[in-house]
């Protein structure tokens, strides 16, 4: 039998939390995913790909999700 390799894929752990909150704040707002992007004015699949962390969105796309279709502030930090 031959030796197997496994292939590790490091996770960026502020992705998986951003994806985790946007998720969160869209469920206990009460909304579909449907219905969150009506508010946004982006796609319907746009934000499961955002939600599932199958898309690298661009700061305008989570603008228009978290203050247009969650009614809330995004705030962007650089810490040195």
């Amino acid at each position: 039998m031959g030796e197997r390799t496994i292939e590790r894929k490091k996770i960026d752990t502020s992705e998986v939390e951003l994806t985790s909150l946007l998720r969160q704040a869209r469920r206990s707002r009460g909304l579909t995913q449907k219905q969150l992007a009506d508010r946004a004015g982006i796609s319907r699949a746009s934000i499961s790909k955002v939600e599932n962390d199958l898309t690298d969105a661009s700061y305008s796309t989570l603008r228009k999700i978290v203050v247009d279709g969650l009614g809330g502030e995004l705030e962007l930090a650089i810490k040195l």
